[in-house]
């Protein structure tokens, strides 16, 4: 975690097996809040493919928008703190 100006960063990486348990995956992401840690931007990388622009719009494997994820800003990954 670190501090630049006024926000707070926080930046991870979670690996985790998929239903089929035998696949695993990697999942890179970096968190930028303000100084009352409301979330600013959100960036994460599943498998090394980007599914969100950090402004509430979210993408599939083809570059298609995931209508039912737009707008969603505030995240919450379980095996991590934030």
């Amino acid at each position: 975690m670190s501090k630049a100006g006024n926000a707070i960063i926080a930046q991870g990486t979670v690996i985790y097996l998929g239903r089929e348990q035998s696949i695993a995956h990697n999942e890179n992401y970096t968190i930028e809040t303000d100084a009352n840690w409301v979330t600013k931007r959100l960036s994460i990388v599943v498998d090394n493919f980007p599914m969100s622009d950090g402004e509430g719009n979210w993408f599939n494997t083809d570059g298609e928008s995931i209508n039912k994820l737009k707008g969603a800003i505030d995240i919450d990954i379980s095996a991590i703190l934030f």
